[in-house]
């Protein structure tokens, strides 16, 4: 019980730290408030959305939203494209990304074993410098997950995860 409530103080001193970003700062500040250790990569433009957690980039890349699980047709035993919670998750990330640029930060194995780049994506400064998986935790349209090889904002997803809780 000790380590929950502890637990719980951490998780919620970490919402309050993401919280604390004020509309002008930068996805970078924002980074850097919400994951501690990610560096920084290149940003391009999202020119199609695969699912609610993979996108199209404008130099042909696939990107994985690591950290972010959003709700498949194939868990519920449905037809693909035919789930709401599914179509709900893809339709918010189009809504938010498409035709825009993101920066990408890298938390560890930037890769995954299709290929696609796995990173955490920001909408810039225009947007206030939004953190996309939170945004999809937040909304209740994702849950929080970690890997071996991409732990670095752990704690900052499950913080945005316990929100839509």
């Amino acid at each position: 019980m000790r380590v929950s409530i502890l637990r719980l103080l951490f998780l919620a001193a970490t919402m309050a730290v993401y919280d604390a970003a004020t509309p002008a700062a930068t996805a970078r500040e924002q980074t850097r408030r919400a994951c501690v250790g990610l560096e920084q990569g290149p940003a391009r433009t999202v020119t199609r959305i695969l699912d609610g957690e993979t996108i199209a980039l404008d130099d042909g890349t696939e990107l994985r939203l690591i950290g972010a699980l959003t709700p498949r047709a194939s868990d519920a035993g449905a037809e693909p494209g035919t789930w709401p919670a599914e179509i709900a998750a893809a339709a918010e990330l189009r809504a938010l990304l498409l035709g825009k640029s993101v920066e990408l930060a890298f938390g560890g194995e930037r890769r995954d074993r299709y290929g696609r780049l796995q990173a955490h994506a920001y909408v810039p400064a225009g947007d206030a410098g939004r953190w996309v998986q939170g945004h999809l935790l937040e909304q209740g349209l994702a849950r929080a997950y970690v890997v071996a090889g991409n732990r670095a904002c752990a704690d900052a997803l499950l913080a945005a995860e316990l929100g839509a809780r």
